[in-house]
């Protein structure tokens, strides 16, 4: 009788540890196991590598990194964007980005992009600008100042319709060689150059001009390659206007040495 009632304690004892342990057999079977601190309890470790080896938290550590559908732009369409800002893009433009040239070419061959000329492309929809050709010359020419009749036209004074783009580009510069637009060239140097030039920035491109008052006393400096009739014409029509400045007009005729050609001719028209 004793033996059988050991037997049957013996049975109980066993079952109470079997369940005790099977929690742990049951949730860890499989993982790998971390060691346990000495202050933590089997019950402790276990939730933490349960939680650690799971989905959930492969998700809720991973959320920082998720990218939605439309969200992030690639580089062919910052180049659209900034096209449909700039109108004309370079692959310097591109460059200074930090995007890759080439994609130019490839988004012209799949016909986001038009070639409006060598190096310059814009949107296929994008307008024509007024000033077009001297965008794209002082985009392709970075030494270049629009001048003389060009310079006028710009300005709206006068009556020149040049078909060539005149530039002004410092002395010993090579001629660039666009092919389209045509180029007249005028070489100056010093304060004739560098002085009185103003950048206008027009469908996000600039355009580099002389001032009115340069403009003029550059047509009397090269009246041997324009014509005086010109010249004069374009210092009658600036004063009728009201866009001349007499004091500028001085200032540039001083730098351009042509201060005693123009004389007679001021005193006239403001007389």
């Amino acid at each position: 009788m004793k033996t059988r009632c050991r037997k049957m304690a013996g049975f109980f004892l066993s079952a109470a540890c079997l369940a005790r342990r099977w929690p742990l057999r049951r949730f860890g079977a499989g993982l790998p196991q971390r060691p346990m601190s000495r202050n933590a309890t089997p019950s402790s470790s276990l939730n933490a590598n349960w939680l650690h080896q799971s989905p959930l938290h492969d998700l809720l550590t991973s959320s920082a990194n998720i990218k939605l559908p439309g969200v992030t732009l690639t580089q062919s369409d910052r180049i659209l964007e900034l096209a449909g800002r700039q109108r004309l893009l370079s692959a310097a433009d591109v460059r200074a980005q930090g995007w890759s040239p080439q994609l130019l070419v490839k988004l012209e061959h799949r016909g986001k992009l038009r070639r409006v000329t060598r190096g310059l492309y814009s949107l296929p929809d994008s307008q024509v600008s007024e000033h077009q050709n001297l965008i794209e010359v002082c985009r392709r020419v970075p030494k270049a100042v629009v001048c003389l009749l060009s310079a006028l036209q710009f300005h709206e004074i006068g009556t020149q319709l040049p078909f060539e783009v005149w530039i002004a580009l410092p002395e010993a510069t090579q001629t660039p060689a666009l092919g389209h637009p045509k180029l007249r060239v005028a070489r100056l140097r010093g304060e004739a150059y560098g002085e009185g030039i103003e950048t206008i920035v027009e469908d996000g491109s600039d355009i580099r001009v002389y001032s009115v008052a340069k403009t003029i006393t550059d047509c009397f400096k090269f009246r041997h390659k324009i014509g005086l009739e010109v010249a004069l014409e374009a210092l009658k029509d600036a004063w009728r206007q009201r866009k001349l400045d007499m004091n500028q007009v001085t200032h540039f005729a001083r730098i351009n040495r042509v201060e005693k050609v123009m004389q007679p001719y001021l005193e006239t028209v403001v007389a």
